[in-house]
Order: structure tokens, then sequence, then C-alpha cells
């Protein structure tokens, strides 16, 4: 596969779907659900409450090499240079080599912000003298997660301006509870 396709701009959509198929070995079903889109009754199987769907042009970045792969990038936007510009600046960067990831882990920030404080940096020292009872605090409220090897891993304490911010870095693992980062930030309001 390659997603270097001189002239695809230039191509009828037509043309480009069947360009993107070949390059991505789709099948008839796959180009018919990108062609057709969304139907009522499979939007409504997906989120909660729907009532319609909204139509967004679906187009590809093209000239994308990621780690190494060749790789065409789906963007669902109404916007018509955001496409070119992606394309564009995926050539530029296909020229020394493309783009090279590299990930930190799991890692989710849950932030309580404390304003009106008479002296942030002592606050900030406060929070930091006592950041292991916080995040043991933090940790009881999802045992399943630290069972998992997840929880709280560190806090970051923020003073930058007329308060301060407490960054609870956490990981999350998969299937155990991942979506409540936004729970363990609440905590007990009264602590």
């Amino acid at each position: 596969m390659t997603s270097r396709i001189s002239g695809f701009y230039r191509l009828a959509p037509s043309e480009r779907l069947a360009a993107v198929a070949e390059q991505a070995s789709l099948g008839k079903e796959e180009m018919d659900q990108i062609k057709d889109g969304l139907s009522l009754d499979a939007a409504d199987k997906m989120v909660e409450n729907v009532i319609g769907i909204m139509q967004v042009p679906l187009g590809v970045a093209t000239n994308f090499v990621i780690d190494g792969r060749e790789i065409l990038i789906p963007m669902a936007t109404e916007e018509p240079s955001v496409i070119a510009a992606a394309s564009n600046g995926a050539k530029m960067a296909r020229e020394a080599g493309g783009f090279v990831t590299t990930s930190t882990g799991p890692v989710m920030r849950a932030q309580i912000q404390v304003t009106g404080v008479q002296d942030p940096y002592s606050a900030r020292q406060m929070v930091l003298s006592h950041k292991d009872d916080l995040m043991a605090m933090a940790n009881e409220k999802d045992p399943m997660l630290v069972k998992f090897g997840g929880g709280v891993k560190d806090i970051e304490v923020d003073n930058r301006w007329p308060g301060v911010s407490a960054h609870y870095l956490q990981s999350g693992r998969p299937a155990s509870g991942q979506g409540q980062s936004g729970l363990q930030g609440r905590g007990d309001r009264g602590a």
C-alpha cells in the first residue's frame, strides 16, 4: 500500500473512493458504507437520543508515513483547506521519513483548582508534603483500577496564577475503569 497517490485531488469522488479501496483492500460492502453513510437505525444503536444524522463530507488525507507505515487518514470536515493542508504537511514530512510516534502510556489527568489562596507557594508545598497521603486517598476510591496496575501515580502542583492547581496523573488500564478518571478527581468535597 502507498499513501502517495499522485493527483488524488484531481480525481472525481468515485475515482478517489476506488483508489482508496484499491490501496486499503476495501470490499464492496465497505465501499458502500463509506459512500452511502449511516442509516438512522444504525445511528440509534450507537448513541442515546438520536433524532437525525448530520452529514459532513468524508475525505482522505494522503502522503502520510507514520512509524514507517503508509497510511491514508480519513477526515470528516466541512472546512475545505484542512485535508489539503494535512496532505501537504504529510508530503513535506514524508521527504524526511514521515512521522515517528512515542507514547507515555495510558496517563490521564484530573485537575483540582483552589482559588483565593492567600499564599499559593505555601499551599503548593503543603500539597507536595502530603502527596503520598493524597495519592493513597485517591486510589482508595477505585481499588479495582489499582488492582490492575492503574491508579494515581503522581501529583503535580502548579501555582503560576492566584491559586493552586493539583494535577493527579492517573494510569488507566484496559477494561479496568478507564472512563472514571473524572470521578476520582471529584473525591470527597469535604476532605
